[in-house]
This record gives structure tokens, C-alpha cells and sequence, in this order.
């Protein structure tokens, strides 16, 4: 293990490469004592050249996490390869990728923006990253293959030919491999996508947008949570565009008495009441933000959402959508609801978010 370190301002930098094992934790060990005793309380761990991580590397970090945590400092890891990353969320150490000033793992823009009280970070996925939109109908069903790169968004059914979908075409939103769909006066289902995918999506009306994302946004509320349309005009104001396709997975808060969220069925707490007795749910939406044509107004969102039983969601580390997608519709399907201008088209206004994730990406009309 080689170790070279530097200060940067208040920050102090050090550089690992090669096994991160037994002999290699004494050294880094060594590294960051002498950080700490030469008065740095803020140090990165630059881990692009670190090639293995041991039990005996992950024990060093443990311990030097929390020693700079109990002088009000940071120890956070910086250019971590996706093993390695997989490795230290295994431990549950999300918070050593989670580098300040909106920095995550040496891939972040370094941007901040959004309404007053938001705090909103960018990690760049792509940077020329685009979602081609194709739009559905009107016109005779389509079969919409939703698979995880597939954001989509409408009105369809799920059933096994078009004919079992009569009578039955509701709001649907497909994201992360998984499609939601609610019939009118039924009860919501989804389905996990596989390749050959039975019962089928017949999508009456609607987008489907695929590509690859050009950003993932956290953001949390410290303030009075943002609507829909205030969190997108912040997505968008990181990379102007005339349109952004999102997919957004949050805490989110409804006003009492607008949707009724299960206790208990799910592995969280269920859904659970505020303060001010509105409902705390999670939310997954899938739409397209297109810009006013008056400078600074708020863009326009059409979307489709669907709802979960509460539970604290995970925002750390290198979270993939998938993953985001497989623990909401682990909890148990609520409701699939369309949005139109960001609220909830059935519901009063009022839908508030609370805290979460969106990947986005400007979108691309299709050229026929």
C-alpha cells in the first residue's frame, strides 16, 4: 500500500493505491492518525487506486469514521470503484460515500440549487446522457415493454391480450423494471419485468421514454417541502433544456384524509400520520417537465404516480434505481394515481416532498 497525502485548505487529502488488506490498513491507519494530529478534522480517502478491500481495511475505516465524528469532523472515501463501493454498503457505512458540498465519490458537478430550504446535490451519471420519448397512441393498444432503462407513463392495462384489457384501461407508471397499473374499481397491481413477460402492458395512451440518464438528484426539505413542479424546475435549472424526463422516488407528505396507506404491510412502519395529522407516504413518479414560456415561472409536469406504505427511504451512497424500485414494491402497492401539473388529479393539492431521489435526463423528440 502507498500512501500520499496533501492539504487543501481546510481539507486534507489522502491518496491510497494498491490492497487495502492487513498490511495495507496499518498503513492508512498510520495516515490517519498523523491527520488528525497534525489538526485536520476533514480528510478524503482518494480510493481509485485501492484495487482489494479486507475485513481488516473495512475495520480501519469503522474506526476512523467514527473517531473524526466525535470531533465534529469527517473521514468520507472519494473515487471508490463500484466493488469496493458494493463492498462498504454492505457494512452499512452509506455515510463515508457521502462527500460534503454536494460531492459524492469524485463524480459530482459540485452544483446546489432549488427553492428556498431545499438542499438538492447532482451526481453526473452521463454527461450526454438523453431520453428519447416516444409518445403512445391514440389508436389501437400497444404492447410496451417496460424493462429497467424504460421510464413510461399513461393509461394501459395488464392482461394477456388486448381483448382481456377491455373495460379495463387505468393510469399505469412503469420505472426501474416494474410496471403499476390500477383498473377503474379495482384494487392497484404491478408487475416485475422479465423478457418474456406475461401478462403483457397494453399502453392505450401515454410516453415511454428510453436512453440513459444524465443525472441522479438527492434532495431533502428543510424547510416547507416543494411541490412536484417547484423539485422539477430545480432538476432542470442544473441543465437547461426545453424538456426533462424524470423518475423520482421519495418520502412524500398528502393532506389527511386523500389516501388511505396500510399500516403495517409492509417491512416499515406502514403508513403513519404527521404532526399536522397529513399522511406520510412513498411516492414513485415517472413524467416529463417541460418548460414555461415565461422566464423563471415554474415548468409544466405531466406524470403518473404510484404510492407505497411509508418507510424511511435510503438516499446514501451509490443507490441504483433498481435497487430504489425493488424495496418500494417490496412494501406493498397502494395506489396509481396521474399527476397533472404535479398534483395528484383525483386528490386536493397538497402533495409535499419530503426527502429522496430523481434520476433525469433532457429528452429527445424520436424522428420518425
Amino acid at each position: 500500500m502507498e500512501i500520499q497525502g496533501e492539504k487543501n485548505g481546510d481539507r486534507h487529502v489522502i491518496r491510497a493505491s494498491g490492497r487495502f488488506d492487513a498490511a495495507g490498513a496499518k498503513v492508512v491507519a498510520d495516515a490517519l492518525e498523523g491527520a488528525m494530529a497534525a489538526g485536520s478534522h476533514t480528510v478524503a480517502l482518494d480510493m481509485g487506486g485501492v484495487e482489494y478491500l479486507s475485513s481488516a481495511g473495512i475495520r480501519v475505516l469503522v474506526q476512523y469514521f467514527q473517531r473524526f465524528s466525535q470531533l465534529k469532523g469527517r473521514l468520507y472515501l472519494t473515487s471508490v470503484s463500484d466493488r469496493i463501493c458494493r463492498l462498504i454498503e454492505m457494512t452499512g457505512l452509506y455515510e463515508l460515500l457521502d462527500t460534503p458540498d454536494g460531492e459524492e465519490a469524485g463524480s459530482a458537478d459540485g452544483k446546489q440549487a432549488g427553492p428556498e430550504g431545499l438542499l438538492l446535490t447532482a451526481r453526473v451519471l452521463e454527461p450526454d446522457g438523453r431520453l428519447v420519448l416516444h409518445t403512445i397512441g391514440p389508436g389501437a393498444p400497444e404492447v410496451l415493454s417496460f424493462p429497467e432503462g424504460t421510464l413510461a407513463f399513461g393509461t394501459g392495462a395488464l392482461g394477456y391480450e388486448s381483448a382481456d384489457c377491455t373495460g379495463r384501461y387505468g393510469p399505469f407508471v412503469a420505472a426501474g423494471g416494474y410496471v403499476a397499473f390500477r383498473a377503474p374499481g379495482d384494487e392497484p397491481d404491478f408487475e416485475e419485468y422479465a423478457e418474456a413477460y406475461i401478462p403483457k402492458l397494453f399502453a392505450l395512451s401515454g410516453f415511454a421514454l428510453t436512453g440513459n440518464y444524465a443525472r441522479r438528484f438527492a434532495f431533502e426539505s428543510e424547510a416547507s417541502p416543494p411541490d412536484l413542479r417547484a423539485l422539477a424546475g430545480a432538476f432542470a435549472g442544473a441543465a437547461p433544456s426545453p424538456a426533462h424526463g424524470f423518475v423520482l422516488a421519495a418520502e412524500c407528505e398528502l393532506p389527511a384524509g386523500t389516501l388511505t396507506v396500510p399500516a403495517g404491510s409492509g417491512p416499515g412502519p406502514g403508513g403513519v400520520s404527521s404532526a399536522d395529522g397529513s399522511r406520510l407516504c412513498l411516492v414513485l413518479a415517472a413524467g416529463i417537465a417541460r418548460a414555461a414560456d415565461v422566464p423563471g415561472a415554474l415548468p409544466s409536469v405531466t406524470a403518473c404516480a404510484a404510492f407505497f406504505p411509508y418507510q424511511p427511504l435510503r438516499r446514501h451512497g451509490n443507490v441504483k434505481l433498481k435497487e430504489t424500485t425493488d424495496c418500494l414494491f417490496g412494501c406493498g402497492l397502494v395506489d396509481v394515481i396521474p399527476l397533472r401539473n404535479g398534483e395528484p388529479a383525483p386528490l386536493p393539492a397538497g402533495m409535499r416532498l419530503l426527502r429522496g431521489l430523481a434520476w433525469t435526463a433532457p429528452v429527445q423528440e424520436r424522428t420518425p
